[in-house]
C-alpha cells in the first residue's frame, strides 16, 4: 500500500469533515473509535452515521487506512533495497576491474 500524496489527518475532537478521498492513520481511527462516548442518544445516533459513513468510504474506495509505523518499514525496506542494488552493481563493476588487472598482470609475465 502506498501512502497517498496528500494525507488528511483527522485527529480525535477533531471538527474536520471528511471530504472526497480522505486518509486515515488506522491508529487514529482506532483510538477515536475507542474514546468516543457520547452523551445521549443523539450524540450517539449522530456517532453511528459516522461510524457508518466511515465504512462505506472505506469499502467504496473512498477511505484509505495506513500506518505510520508500516510506512515508514516500507520506506526502510526501499531504501536499503535500492542501496543493494548500488552495492552489488559496483562490486560487479570492481569484478571486471580486477579481471582486468589480473589479464594484464598475466600479459606482462
Amino acid at each position: 500500500a502506498k501512502l497517498p500524496e496528500r494525507l488528511m489527518v483527522v485527529e480525535p475532537g477533531s471538527k474536520t469533515a471528511l471530504r472526497e478521498t480522505a486518509s486515515l492513520d488506522v491508529e487514529v481511527l482506532a483510538k477515536w473509535l475507542c474514546e468516543a462516548r457520547p452523551k445521549d442518544h443523539e450524540s450517539a445516533f449522530s456517532s453511528l452515521l459516522l461510524a457508518k459513513d466511515l465504512v462505506r468510504r472505506l469499502m467504496g474506495g473512498n477511505l484509505i487506512l495506513w500506518h505510520k509505523a508500516e510506512m515508514e518499514a516500507r520506506q526502510t525496506v526501499a531504501e536499503t533495497r535500492a542501496k543493494l542494488t548500488w552495492t552489488e552493481d559496483e562490486l560487479e563493476r570492481t569484478r571486471a576491474r580486477l579481471s582486468e588487472v589480473q589479464a594484464d598482470c598475466d600479459a606482462k609475465v
